[in-house]
Formats: C-alpha cells, structure tokens, sequence
C-alpha cells in the first residue's frame, strides 16, 4: 500500500501581501524566429561553457506535421554583441517525433538529450540524444518511443534530469496503468536504453486521491528522492506536489501538499518545483489565487515533526496588469530571489510578463515585473528562464518580427 503523507491537514495558506510593485528593465531581442525553418519556441533555454544558447521550437522545419515538426536551435554570441542562429535538427515526424516543448540537458560529453510530445514508433512521443559529429553536425538518434505497451506512458512534455549514474528521469502527462500520467527512468545499456516506469499515478481510483497529469520536470534532493507535480487530481482535484522515495521493493510516493479548488490557494501546477539553500521548495500554479484566477506563486516549507506547510507568497492579478497563467517554473538566485514568468492572464488578456519577487522582513515579497506589450517584441513566454550574464534570457511563443501573431523570440531582460 502507497503512503501518502498529507501534509494538507498541517498546512496554513498564508496570502503575503506584495508591498510595492517595481518596474523592470526593457527587454532586448536576441532572436527573432520567421517560421522556416523554426517557429514557436515554447521551452527554457540551456547554455555550454562558452555561452552558446540551445533551445527547441514546437513547429516549423517539416510541414507533415501541419505546422512543421519543430527544431532544435543554437544561438552564439559574437564578440560585436550580436548573436548567430543555426538550426542544428529539423524533426522529421512519425518515427523520429515532432513537437518538442521543453528544454533540452546536456550529458558530460556535450550531448544533448530532450523529449518530443507526438511521433515516435508508437505515436506516443519520444527521448532523442543529439551527438556532435567530427564533421561539425549533429547526429539525431530517437533512444526511447513511449507507448510501448499498455502499461507505459505517453506525451512527455517536460525535460528530462540526470542522475549521478547517468540515468535519464521524467514524467509523461498520460498513460500508465490507469492513464493519469507516469514518472520514468530510462537507464543506457549496451543494447540501448532501457526504459522502467518508476510511478503510475492513480488519480481519483486512489483514496485519498492521487496526482492527474504530471506535465513537470522532475528535481532530485541530495538523498536521491524525486519531486514534481501534477495538474490536476490530489485530495482536492486541484493537483498536488509529490515526492517519490526509492525504496528496495520499488519507488513509494508521498503526497507533500493537495491544493484546493475555489479558494484563495492556486490550482493546477504545470512546472516542476526547486529548492532554496534550506530546503524549502517554491513552485507556481497555472489558475486559482482567487476571484481573478491568474495563479499563484506558492512556497513549501518542511515541518519540524513531519509534513509540510504551503504559502501563497504571491497571487498574480491580472487587472492590475500583474500578468497571469504562469506554466514554468521559478529560477532562485543566491539571494533568495525568484525570477519568473507568466505566459499572459485571464481578462483583460496580456502578453505576459518577467517577475521578480525579493523576500522581505515579516514573510512579505516585493515584485518587479516587465509587461510584454506584443509584435514586434514578444507574447506569451511559455518557457522558464535561465540566468545568463548580468540578467535572465528566455524565449516567447508568439511575437517578435515575423508576419501575422510572429513565430516567437529569444529575449534577455536585465534587472
């Protein structure tokens, strides 16, 4: 029997009062997609060692998927202050994949490894490794198809994580053994990788309810627990933020925090969560957050004794221009400062925003934020961001210099 450790029946909800609201520096466009051959850039970005920037576009490149299958791009600086783009993979669709949506990792060899929503040999999306080649290409090899069997998972929308061994970890949003999603593993082997389901989420079957929907990445703790959340299910049906703890008979879930539905709490957490120097975790939800349903920013905090306390430590409110729907996950810097995005708001829509929230005295945050105002800079950044620099880059979906809504950007924002 699976234990599920409700720290709901511990948690207070505390609505932190943001006290000022701070302007933020303009955005500057790094790259502007045109459709060929990448367009809409949904994912965070990662950098190597000398500062090239890698990211993945959901279309463009082919056109059997519709809108084209996706690419995966680099972005190098040069030394004049502007920035080359290639398109290193153009997906192909059906075997090979399309759709990516998520940031890619790099391994110790300089390999990238990242995951499609759609293709592969089952149709149920894929893990693909791009190999650098002597030549100066890259080298595309599909090394997991999900929906092998009717137990396996299907539609990874997220990253993927290392271990210390070399083992890939992450979620798919669908499948499993009762169909609300998986956590997997998949291990190298010399005939391949090997894939195991380490978690199938119950959903509603459960009681008290389990998770519905894991569209996160996963995030590791130093004891080798693995934490994420799901977007919907839990006690409540509002999703719920897990922990799963390898144990010799196989991986056990504990459920840290269920959030509620029609309160002040957020509902429906998209991203995965991270950590703070102290152990405390920080996450966001798509909606809730009250009347106006922007979302919220929320914080987990370990309980002496057992369980976990959940903060709203900011509520976004789209009428106040404060943006809204954030999908990605907060970055923390060595302060103790979150950075972040929201994708747009409820009515009035916007274009989205970067945040920032600054811990002050008493449990209360400070805000800065930079309101996107559409073409031809950017709308609805949908990915997380990475610090780069003296600031943060990330990308938009929509927006920048091409014809009609645009095919999206690379921005970096200075606070």
């Amino acid at each position: 029997m699976i234990s599920k450790k409700l720290a709901t029946a511990v948690c207070a909800i505390v609505c932190c009062a943001t006290l000022t609201v701070n302007s933020y520096a303009a955005e500057r466009t790094v790259h502007s997609f045109q459709a060929k051959p990448g367009a809409t850039p949904y994912g965070s970005l990662v950098s190597d060692a000398n500062g090239n920037l890698y990211g993945v576009t959901a279309s463009g490149g082919c056109r059997s998927g519709g809108n084209g299958c996706g690419t995966v791009y680099e972005l190098s600086p040069t030394s004049g202050g502007d920035w080359n783009v290639a398109t290193l993979y153009i997906f192909k669709g059906g075997t090979d994949g399309f759709g990516p949506s998520s940031a890619l990792i790099f391994d110790a060899s300089g390999n990238l490894y990242g995951t499609t929503t759609g293709g592969g040999a089952n149709g149920a999306g894929t893990a693909f490794e791009l190999s650098p080649t002597a030549g100066g290409g890259w080298r595309e090899s599909v090394i997991y198809s999900f929906g092998a069997s009717s137990q396996d998972g299907n539609t990874p929308f997220a990253s993927l994580i290392f271990d210390q061994s070399g083992n890939l970890y992450g979620t798919t949003v669908y499948g499993g053994s009762d169909g609300f999603g998986t956590v997997f593993e998949l291990s190298p082997s010399s005939d391949g990788w090997m894939e195991s389901v380490l978690y199938s989420f119950e959903g509603d079957r459960a009681f008290p309810g389990d998770g519905e929907y894991p569209y996160c990445s996963l995030l590791f703790d130093s004891l080798g627990n693995l934490y994420g959340t799901t977007f919907k299910g839990g006690v409540y049906s509002g999703g719920e933020v897990f922990e799963l703890i390898p144990l010799a008979s196989g991986w056990q879930e504990d459920v840290l925090y269920s959030f509620r539905v029609s309160t002040s709490d957020g509902t429906g957490p998209q991203a995965g969560v991270i950590f703070d120097p102290v152990g405390n975790l920080y996450g966001t939800t798509y909606s809730g957050g009250g009347a106006e349903q922007g979302g919220t920013v929320f914080e987990l905090s370990p309980v002496n004794g057992g369980g976990w306390k959940e903060s709203v430590i900011h509520t976004f409110r789209p009428s106040k221009n404060d943006g809204g729907q954030p999908v990605a996950a907060p970055i923390i810097d060595a302060s103790g400062n979150l950075y972040g995005t929201t994708g747009g708001g409820p009515s009035p829509l916007g274009d989205g925003t970067v945040y920032s929230l600054t811990p002050e005295p008493g449990g209360h945050w400070t805000e800065a934020r930079y309101n996107f105002k559409g073409k031809p800079g950017g709308q609805f950044p949908l990915g997380g961001l990475i610090f780069y620099a003296n600031g943060v880059v990330g990308t938009t979906a929509y927006g920048g210099s091409g014809p009609g809504d645009g095919y999206g950007l690379v921005f970096e924002n200075l606070p």
